[in-house]
């Protein structure tokens, strides 16, 4: 880490502050020339920015909570049974906090909730510690479930396989038919970009059905290795064609804490006229079966158009034109939303129909962590903490010391936050997808107050996120990034970034992906750094790959009030 010499390429330094920026946002007028909508504010300067009062959980995190449960167990034992039962038996109270005392506690696998308003609270950062002791396999390859033991796997149950990481090439789930034939249900090979430090691959039970039908099965996971061995382990499941209201969830990326939500629950609902920016309706065919209160996915899949016109070249996702909202109204024929839309959702691009659509989603809500430090002490690449599909959820006063791979991962995510914690190293910072602070596919979210060390990549924003705010924070020894996916109308407000050539970052104080990118393609319109401080040893790329500005003010990027040290461009 270092300190930041204040050699600064650009001294205009606004004097608000960053916490006036936002307020000061609802009081005043546009400069001539700028257009607004509904989707806008004017700021303090006369531009006009994206209105990101809907950042954060309505009203702040929570803090009149009541501890449904305690855990007893003596320091320096295993608790992760004891923290799953509390958990279960706090959300049959009605919500509330699992109270974790003072001392250093063991995880020896990891941790899935997925009942909503649970909040895992310990004595303090200083205080209580978590060790995250669960281990890949050594020289074999096994099904990981979560609870253990289920021989039965309904539509929603997950199952993964899991390998000796050292060595490995492929690894992979298949199933055999009733007439012996093996069917390849999931395979992950080594490639670069995409391989990272894996050592596992998940399915559900719906995948494998679909395949070999209901019934008893064999299922086998299978781990080749550059060695040329193959290790298989055969497990027989049933196959159920129904829903198990039990069954966990799979999680986004394993981690140690795992809130999981349940992802969609509905077909896509094609819109029936194009949506554009500012507008909170959408038209859709009657019967939709969307209520007050859902909360929906809307997507406008890229097209040929679309991607010649952003100049889209990535082919891993289509994750672009996405985002999250809260249903206020509906009739027979729309949908309202409690915000207005953030970029258009047009059902053609030309003469390309996009076949835009919304979906429910039943996520996990009012879920947290708070006061506590967790740490993973071996090399395997599992997460922190995780919240997938989450909804006003948040981590709040933790430490979270060198996971394998993410620290603090909401994805995806809607109006949730993570705010006075640390994040300190990883295990694992090389390609893939590893050691970012960062909103993935999550929206309308805060970030206050979060310090970090020895990340790849922090802060970051990445596949389709939107509305989002970094703020009053220092990422040391990492680079800021817009990173994938046609990132849009995100705030890095009052942070201090020091980046560094080492721990798998580029160097940039701050870098956005280029639209030729085949592994991340182009970001989107209207993000802007507010009153930032950059340290950049290899200097500063981002408006080169920046999606050119459009024909409104308003749409085009900003870098407003911010410094910069010289990088020395070695």
């Amino acid at each position: 880490m270092r300190t930041l010499v204040r050699a600064l390429v650009s001294s205009r330094i606004d004097a608000i502050t960053a916490l006036a920026f936002a307020a000061l946002l609802a009081s005043t007028a546009p400069s001539p020339g700028q257009q607004l909508t509904a989707a806008d504010l004017p700021g303090p300067d006369g531009i006009i920015y994206p209105d990101w009062r809907y950042a954060g959980i309505p009203g702040g995190i929570p803090t009149n909570l009541v501890v449904r449960a305690t855990i007893t167990n003596a320091p320096n034992t295993d608790i992760a049974a004891a923290l799953e039962s509390a958990a279960a038996t706090a959300s049959a109270a009605g919500g509330g906090v699992v109270s974790i005392p003072a001392g250093t506690y063991y995880l020896s696998r990891p941790i899935c909730i997925r009942q909503s308003n649970v909040v895992i609270r310990g004595a303090g950062q200083t205080s209580t510690t978590l060790l995250f002791q669960f281990q890949a396999p050594v020289n074999n390859v096994v099904f990981y479930q979560n609870p253990a033991g289920v021989t039965t796997l309904y539509n929603n149950t997950f199952i993964q396989a899991q390998a000796d990481p050292n060595g490995l090439n492929r690894i992979a789930i298949s199933a055999r038919d009733s007439s012996g034939t093996l069917h390849l249900v999931t395979q992950l090979a080594k490639a670069t970009g995409t391989w990272g430090d894996a050592f596992s691959i998940g399915t559900t039970g719906s995948a494998i059905r679909a395949l070999v039908g209901t019934g008893a099965h064999d299922v086998v996971a299978e781990a080749d290795y550059d060695s040329g061995a193959t290790l298989t382990k055969t497990a027989t499941y049933t196959l159920n064609n129904s829903t198990d209201p039990n069954a966990i969830p799979q999680p986004s990326l394993l981690g140690a804490i795992n809130f999981c939500g349940s992802g969609f629950n509905t077909s896509n609902i094609l819109l029936t006229a194009s949506a554009t920016r500012g507008q909170t309706t959408v038209q859709v065919p009657s019967g939709h079966g969307i209520n007050p209160g859902d909360l929906v996915q809307i997507q406008a899949p890229s097209t040929p158009t679309w991607n010649a016109e952003t100049g889209n070249a990535c082919v891993t996702a289509d994750l672009f034109r996405v985002c999250q909202y809260i249903v206020a109204s509906v009739t027979a024929t729309s949908v309202t939303f409690t915000q207005p839309l953030r970029i258009d959702y047009p059902i053609a691009d030309g003469s390309d129909v996009t076949n835009a659509y919304i979906k429910r989603i039943l996520p996990i809500s009012g879920c947290g962590v708070e006061s506590l430090t967790l740490q993973q002490p071996y090399n395997v690449w599992t997460s922190g903490l995780v919240f997938s599909w989450a909804y006003q959820c948040w981590a709040k006063n933790v430490q979270i010391k060198k996971p394998g791979r993410m620290p603090i991962y909401f994805s995806p995510a809607k109006n949730c936050e993570m705010r006075d914690s640390i994040c300190n190293d990883a295990w694992y910072k090389g390609e893939a997808g590893t050691a970012y602070c960062s909103w993935d596919r999550a929206y309308d979210s805060l970030a206050d107050n979060m310090t970090t060390y020895e990340l790849r990549h922090a802060p970051l924003v990445q596949w389709s996120a939107s509305g989002n705010v970094f703020r009053n924070s220092t990422f040391s020894d990492s680079d800021a990034q817009w990173h994938a996916g046609w990132a849009n109308e995100n705030l890095f407000e009052n942070c201090t970034i020091l980046s560094d050539r080492g721990n798998g970052g580029y160097g940039y104080g701050m870098y956005s992906s280029a639209p030729g990118d085949t592994l991340h393609g182009p970001n989107g319109p209207r993000d802007v750094v507010y009153n930032c401080d950059g340290d950049e040893p290899a200097g500063w790329r981002v408006a080169r790959w920046f999606e050119p500005a459009m024909a409104l003010p308003s749409q085009s990027h900003r870098f407003r009030y911010r410094r910069r040290r010289a990088g020395d461009d070695k």
